[in-house]
This record gives structure tokens, C-alpha cells and sequence, in this order.
């Protein structure tokens, strides 16, 4: 498996991004939220 190759840092940033994406994929029909190419850009500091 590749999780045993990688070092774990790397394993939860894949995993923390993914968790994001999926989140944020998700809550568009289940909230029924619009979903622009302005809301999908990151947001500035």
C-alpha cells in the first residue's frame, strides 16, 4: 500500500485536501448551495 511508503505528513495533507474536496463537493446538493468558479477559488487573508 502506498500509505506505508509515504511519510505520514504527506499521507494527512492528501488525506486533509481530500477530506475538503469532498466536503465542499458534497454540501452542493445536500444544501442545495450554488457552486461558482468565484466561491471555488481560495479565499484571501
Amino acid at each position: 500500500m502506498a500509505i506505508k511508503r509515504l511519510p505520514p505528513s504527506t499521507v494527512q495533507a492528501i488525506w486533509a485536501g481530500a477530506g475538503s474536496a469532498l466536503t465542499a463537493l458534497v454540501s452542493v446538493p445536500v444544501f442545495r448551495e450554488s457552486f461558482t468558479a468565484l466561491r471555488a477559488r481560495p479565499s484571501r487573508p
